[in-house]
């Protein structure tokens, strides 16, 4: 599935979460080369209005979930019609709202095809099984389950859960499906 997402509705989207301008973000990325680390510094320069009127927040975080961020991505992919791009760009722009400054990162990297990971399958497998052990499924509430387990714990947890998952994959290969 092809999210159908280019270099302008990014620049756009980048531009809005990050209250910049889109020919700041096209500078930003003609020095950088890359737009995951262009939307990554804009939006750690970005000051919010709560952080002007007072030191302390009373909002929480809204943590970024696996499940929401693959949901969003298909979203995307399924918009097509008419204003379409604006509703993509909409979508982008809440998720890198949501997301923090890394995260950000490898959202537009991902919606660009240029992870820069060198990204093979085993390295999608060993990401999602880390994903599944940091936010387990069926656990409302839990989101770093590292800090629970303590570090040893959690990085064989992940070996168990990478197991299962190439596995899965291997008896019925769609990451869609085993996701």
């Amino acid at each position: 599935m092809e999210t159908g997402v280019g270099h302008e509705v990014s620049v756009k989207a980048i531009s809005k979460a990050c209250g910049k301008t889109p020919k700041e973000i096209r500078t930003l990325y003609q020095e950088e080369g890359d737009l995951g680390d262009v939307v990554m510094k804009a939006k750690s320069t970005t000051g919010t209005l709560g952080g002007f009127f007072s030191k302390k927040t009373t909002t929480e975080k809204k943590w970024l979930t696996f499940h929401h961020v693959f949901s969003e991505f298909r979203r995307i992919a399924k918009t097509s019609g008419d204003k379409s791009a604006l509703t993509k760009e909409g979508i982008i722009v809440k998720l890198l709202q949501t997301a923090s400054n890394e995260e950000t990162k490898y959202i537009t990297r991902f919606l660009q095809k240029t992870l820069k990971t060198g990204a093979a399958e085993k390295t999608v497998i060993t990401a999602l099984a880390r994903a599944i052990a940091y936010t387990p499924p069926n656990k409302p509430g839990m989101l770093n389950q590292k800090k629970k387990l303590g570090e040893d714990d959690f990085f064989e947890l992940c070996d168990k859960i990478e197991h299962s998952v190439k596995q899965a994959i291997c008896e019925y290969p769609d990451y869609g499906f085993v996701i």
